[in-house]
C-alpha cells in the first residue's frame, strides 16, 4: 500500500477511535474491523509459509492444524510489535492492496447494522400470530434467495456449494417453518417464554434477510485458488475455520448466550445442520471427479460461508445488535 493511503486510513482509524472514546463508547467498530481484516491476512501468510517449510509438510495433518492453530495467535501478536508506535502508543496496520476491498466490507457491514436493527424494531407491537406470519414470509422469502444462490454456483462449476445451498434452505424450512416452528414452541414452559421465543425466532429471520440481501450482492463473485491454496492451502484454513461454528452455535456459543430454551433449540439444529452440510461439503470437495481447482474453489467457497457466519457473531456483540445472535 502507498504510504499515503496508510495514513489516510490510519488517521480516519485514530479520529474515530478518539471520537468513541470522548463519547463514551467502549470500542470503534471500524477499528475492529481493520484489525480483523488484519489479522485474517496474517494467518493467510502465516499457512502460505508453512506449507513451504519441508519440515512443516512432513508432519501429520492433524499436527500441521494443531501447530497453525495453536502458534498463529502468537506470531500475530510477535508480528505486531513492528507495527506499534511507541511514542504515541497505537498500531498502524497495513491491508497492502486490498484497503479498497476493507473499506468496501466496512460500508456493507455497516448496512447490514442498520438493516438488523431496522428489522428488529419492526417487531414491536407486533402479536404472536404476525410474528410468527412474519417469519414463515420471511423463509420463504430466503428460500428463494438461497436457490438463486446454488443456481449460480451451479453455472460456476461450483457443484460441491451449488449442493450445499440446495439443502440448507429445505434445511432451515424444516427447522422454522411451518410444522417446525409449532413443534419448538410446544417446548415452552409457560406462555410468556413462548411469546418471547416466537419474537426471538422471528427476528432471527429478519437478520437472515438482511444477510441474503448481503449475499445477494456478492452472488456472481469469481472464485480462484492459487498454487498453495490448490495444494492443501485450501483445505488447511477450512480445517482451521471449522471450529467457527461451536464457537458460534455450541455449548455456550454467542448464538446461544441470553435466549429461551425453545430458541436454544432452533440454534442447536441450525448448528447440527450445518456441521452436516459442511462434512458434506468437504467430502464432496475432495471427490477425485472434480479437477484441483474446482475442488479448491469449492473448499474457499465453504471457507467465506465460514468467516461469514464468525463475522455475524463478531458484528451482533460489536454492534449491540438486539437479535438473538
Amino acid at each position: 500500500m502507498q504510504s499515503n493511503q496508510m495514513n489516510t486510513i490510519t488517521i480516519e482509524c485514530q479520529n474515530e477511535l478518539i471520537m468513541d472514546f470522548n463519547n463514551g463508547r467502549q470500542c470503534s467498530l471500524n477499528t475492529t474491523k481493520i484489525l480483523a481484516i488484519y489479522l485474517e491476512r496474517v494467518t493467510e501468510s502465516i499457512v502460505q509459509m508453512s506449507k513451504c517449510l519441508p519440515a512443516f509438510n512432513q508432519l501429520l495433518d492433524s499436527d500441521q492444524i494443531a501447530l497453525i492453530k495453536y502458534g498463529c495467535f502468537e506470531m500475530c501478536s510477535l508480528r505486531s510489535v513492528l507495527c506499534f508506535d511507541f511514542e504515541y502508543e497505537y498500531w498502524n496496520y497495513a491491508l497492502d492492496s486490498e484497503k479498497t476491498s476493507a473499506l468496501a466490507t466496512l460500508a456493507e457491514d455497516q448496512v447490514f447494522i442498520a438493516c438488523a436493527k431496522a428489522g428488529s424494531a419492526a417487531l414491536d407491537g407486533l402479536t404472536s400470530q404476525q410474528l410468527f406470519d412474519l417469519t414463515q414470509q420471511n423463509l420463504v422469502t430466503a428460500s428463494a434467495m438461497v436457490q438463486k444462490r446454488a443456481d449460480a454456483a451451479q453455472r460456476q462449476g461450483l457443484v460441491c456449494y451449488a449442493n450445499f445451498n440446495n439443502n440448507y434452505g429445505p434445511g432451515v424450512l424444516n427447522i422454522m417453518g411451518p410444522t417446525g416452528e409449532p413443534q419448538v414452541l410446544s417446548t415452552a414452559t409457560s406462555d410468556d417464554q413462548k411469546a418471547e421465543a416466537t419474537k426471538e425466532i422471528a427476528q432471527m429471520t429478519q437478520l437472515i434477510i438482511c444477510d441474503e440481501q448481503y449475499r445477494a450482492k456478492h452472488i456472481n463473485d469469481t472464485i480462484t485458488c492459487n498454487f498453495l491454496e490448490q495444494h492443501g492451502g485450501a483445505l488447511a484454513q477450512f480445517n482451521i475455520k471449522l471450529p467457527i461454528l461451536n464457537t458460534v452455535m455450541g455449548a455456550g456459543g454467542t448464538l446461544l448466550k441470553g435466549v429461551t430454551p425453545p430458541m436454544a433449540s432452533v440454534v442447536s439444529q441450525i448448528g447440527a445442520l450445518y456441521q452436516q452440510l459442511y462434512t458434506t461439503g468437504k467430502q464432496c470437495s475432495q471427490n477425485l471427479d472434480l479437477s484441483t481447482p474446482q475442488g479448491c474453489a469449492n473448499l474457499k467457497m465453504f471457507d467465506n460461508e465460514l468467516d461469514r457466519l464468525g463475522e455475524l457473531g463478531a458484528l451482533a456483540v460489536a454492534s449491540n445488535l438486539p437479535i438473538p445472535i
